[in-house]
């Protein structure tokens, strides 16, 4: 009998550590709404004292990224497991749900383990989902993986780090 107890409680005790621990470490969910047309880097700054107000939607926090893709919001910055949902919007409001994509799901001459359901190069999608910076600020592209590096490279980002700046510095 105690030899079963030695080996049941242990595994008790960490399912229900897990348990709890997820359920401690998941934070709001989020929905992002995104320009249909709106292609290239994403970037959050939270805690800003002139961002966007705070905004839910279904107990959902509620983000709408503007044209230059630089959002600067009052929500504070939380860390943990999230449910994200991704949203391009057109003039009408209607929404189509974009999906994430992983930069690992797509074979190159180096990959090791070819993925044999490899999606397709120039589908749409969300990728490097979950980018944080020392500032608190969140980052991630809207593109195909195709133009993920053609398209925002080095002078892309040095633009786009323009923009973000001179929005900054305005909002001080």
């Amino acid at each position: 009998m105690t030899k079963i107890l030695y080996t049941i409680t242990p595994i008790l005790f960490f399912f229900t550590y897990q348990y709890f621990w997820k359920e401690y470490e998941t934070i709001e969910p989020e929905t992002f709404l995104i320009a249909e047309n709106y292609r290239g880097c994403v970037r959050i700054m939270f805690n800003s004292k002139c961002g966007e107000e705070i905004q839910y939607e279904n107990k959902r926090r509620l983000y709408k990224i503007p044209k230059d893709g630089v959002l600067l919001t009052k929500f504070k910055d939380e860390q943990g497991f999230i449910d994200y949902e991704f949203y391009l919007v057109d003039e009408n409001g209607k929404r189509l749900k974009i999906e994430q994509l992983d930069v690992r799901d797509f074979n190159e001459e180096w990959t090791t383990e070819k993925n044999p359901k490899e999606p397709s190069r120039d589908k749409l999608g969300i990728f490097h989902v979950g980018r944080t910076y020392s500032d608190g600020s969140s980052e991630f592209y809207v593109s195909t993986y195709k133009d993920l590096d053609s398209q925002f490279g080095f002078k892309y980002m040095q633009k786009f780090d323009s923009i973000m700046t001179k929005k900054i510095s305005n909002c001080k």
